[in-house]
């Protein structure tokens, strides 16, 4: 069985079967649980679906500890894209699953194999976060396959096909699974994380529009493509399983083609950072989110790190439709 030295604080699991043979890990990302989800996928071969960031490492080696995993049972850690909450723990990983692959993006296995780019990118859209360390361990190049767009990956009763969703990211994949008819989404369609305050369950929806290149009609183009399969399940990475697809869709839909008319509006303006950013932020806040005013004023430090990710994203979108 796997073993693991972990804090106190750490030994309190969250493990649950979402769906058949779909076992999500809360990754604890930064310490704060339901924010980051990772997914194992068993069957007579097993996939890993991300990894989560580096400093998560402890907590999903023991929640792969708990569904009775051994270290020769995994074949494929599948990323979602290479992001650090979501592919930070890959290089460990590997130690521990001798026979397991890591499946990339084209794009994205460069930046793995040598990650010093990487590194510093991520520390320079986080830079006022350091509580969000940027670990990346070099992944050898010999350890990786291409995720290309349709291939497929049968497990046993159930196939993964990777299709390729940019717009997050140039880097970004989906997984269909289609024994429950479900698509681990990664950031592809933003996201949703259920939050309890004062009893009261409220979601907070965001469209993952994150530096340094998020793309709103590539973005859209991949909605599309998701839609194309009428899926029963999204596996959010940030958090959790829903059967909620239709209304997911449309909602991200709506918020993405919002924020692009909002963006096209703001480079016509012409108004400067300081400006589109306040618009945006007040955007956020009171057309996207939909959450009571007296709550909403609770929970603002809590997600203040998403909020400003989607502006920085948006405002480098429309530095770049002006540069171009």
């Amino acid at each position: 069985m796997l073993k693991a030295d972990y804090e106190e604080g750490w030994s309190k699991l969250a493990v649950r079967e979402v769906a058949e043979g779909v076992f999500l890990i809360d990754a604890f990302d930064m310490g704060i649980p339901n924010r980051t989800s990772v997914y194992l996928v068993r069957d007579e071969r097993s996939a890993l679906i991300d990894t989560g960031a580096a400093h998560s490492r402890e907590r999903l080696i023991l929640g792969l500890q708990e569904t009775g995993l051994e270290p020769r049972d995994l074949q494929f850690i599948i990323l979602t894209h290479i992001h650090v909450d979501h592919a930070g723990g890959a290089g460990w990983l590997l130690e521990l699953f001798p026979d397991a692959r890591v499946i990339v993006h084209p794009r994205g296995a460069p930046h793995l194999a040598a990650p010093a780019d990487l590194k510093a990118a991520t520390r320079k859209a986080r830079m006022a976060y350091p509580f969000h360390p940027c670990e990346f361990l070099p992944i050898p190049e010999e350890k990786m396959e291409a995720a290309r767009d349709s291939r497929q990956i049968p497990l046993g009763r159930r196939t993964l096909t990777l299709l390729e969703t940019p717009g997050h990211a140039s880097h970004c994949i989906c997984i269909h699974d289609d024994l429950t008819n479900g698509i681990f989404v990664g950031d592809s369609l933003g996201v949703k994380i259920d939050h309890v305050r004062d009893h009261q369950k409220y979601e907070i929806f965001l469209p993952a529009m994150v530096p340094p290149r998020f793309e709103p009609q590539e973005a859209l183009r991949s909605a599309d493509k998701l839609a194309a399969f009428q899926p029963k399940w999204f596996y959010y990475s940030h958090f959790g399983a829903s059967p909620e697809t239709e209304r997911l869709l449309a909602k991200y839909r709506n918020v993405v083609e919002r924020a692009f008319e909002l963006a096209e509006s703001l480079k016509k303006e012409e108004a400067d950072e300081a400006a589109a950013c306040t618009r945006l932020y007040n955007w956020l806040l009171r057309e996207v989110l939909e959450i009571p005013q007296e709550v909403l004023g609770k929970i603002t430090a809590e997600i203040k790190l998403s909020l400003e990710l989607n502006i920085h994203g948006l405002v480098r979108y429309i530095a770049g439709k002006r540069s171009a």
